[in-house]
């Protein structure tokens, strides 16, 4: 898989489960079904996009940049952890522009969460 992924350095993950075990699966190259990334909107009517894993591995998906803000494990925590994201965003700025609210500060690689730059949910 050769995508244009960008991972935001301070990543949202799903609390539930071992972190560790889920940025192994972001970065492994296989196809992961029960993964979910979340991502900036890729359009103006979206606050974020919500992504299974394996979608990443289609032709589309190989031709664009993708700009990774969060991963969990489940559609619904991805949609939970998606809505937790846009709250924080309004909170801090008034605003629900993700983007805006969280800069450039992407690399990458999905960095290890035995460092600081991660946040748990």
């Amino acid at each position: 898989m050769k995508n244009k992924i960008k991972w935001y350095r301070r990543l949202y993950l799903d609390g539930e489960g071992k972190q560790e075990k889920l940025l192994k699966s972001l970065s492994d190259g296989r196809l992961h079904p029960g993964l979910y990334l979340l991502t900036l909107p890729s359009n103006r009517e979206n606050l974020l996009d919500i992504l299974p894993q394996p979608v990443l591995f289609q032709e589309h998906y190989q031709r664009i940049p993708i700009f990774v803000v969060g991963a969990c494990r489940g559609r619904e925590r991805a949609m939970e952890l998606a809505g937790r994201i846009v709250l924080e965003a309004y909170r801090a700025t008034g605003s629900t522009r993700v983007d805006s609210y969280l800069g450039d500060d992407y690399t990458d690689e999905p960095l290890s969460p035995e460092g600081p730059l991660y946040r748990e949910w």
